[in-house]
């Protein structure tokens, strides 16, 4: 869509962060995720269990699996003294056929079970930070994404410019009472090219 090339290992994801916020008494995890998350957590020598009772954590991501057993035994593991970890805290993420729910939404239904709040590894929290940054060569960095209280909040954190592309889950109305306010708004990702100055 842009015309930008980028290779596989410079791409950072929320599970990357995960592995950043999880210390040596958060092992082992019990995962609700699929099995990029799963995948992630173990290539970083990270121990899942499947037993609640023997997680230390329970690390949430999206789950388009997740059902009411799943939804019970993570709970059950937090209730034990688990950690319970966020991969990001979207409620929502845009779909095929509209908005469609995301992880934040998984994660508020163990919050409302055991009134626990997360620790949310990905934007715009520090463990992000730190997996992006441990990618990034020199130059400028911009941050673009489609979330106000993710992609904006986590580039104004940082200190970076932001662009906003109203693709995604955020509209122009929504804009003038925003907080934080980005640097520059753009119709679609298609136009990224030619804000950053690349030749046509």
């Amino acid at each position: 869509m842009t015309g930008l090339e980028v290779g596989a290992e410079r791409v950072v994801t929320s599970g990357d962060a995960v592995v950043r916020a999880l210390g040596a008494d958060d092992v082992p995890a019990f995962v609700v995720g699929e099995s990029g998350l799963r995948l992630t957590l173990e290539e970083a020598g990270i121990t899942l269990t499947d037993a609640p009772e023997h997680a230390r954590s329970v690390v949430v991501g999206l789950d388009r699996a997740f059902d009411y057993g799943r939804l019970a035994a993570a709970s059950r593991a937090v209730f034990g003294g688990a950690r319970l970890v966020a991969t990001n805290g979207d409620t929502t993420f845009p779909g095929a056929s509209g908005r469609e729910p995301g992880a934040g939404a998984l994660v508020a239904a163990i919050v409302a079970v055991t009134a626990v709040a997360p620790t949310v590894a990905g934007k715009p929290n520090e463990p992000m930070r730190e997996a992006v940054a441990s990618v990034l060569g020199p130059g400028p960095t911009v941050v673009v994404g489609d979330r106000i209280d993710t992609d904006i909040a986590f580039g104004a954190t940082a200190g970076w410019p932001t662009i906003l592309v109203l693709t995604g889950v955020t509209d122009e109305s929504t804009i003038v009472a925003a907080s934080p306010i980005p640097d520059l708004v753009l119709a679609s990702l298609a136009d990224l090219p030619t804000a950053l100055g690349a030749p046509p």
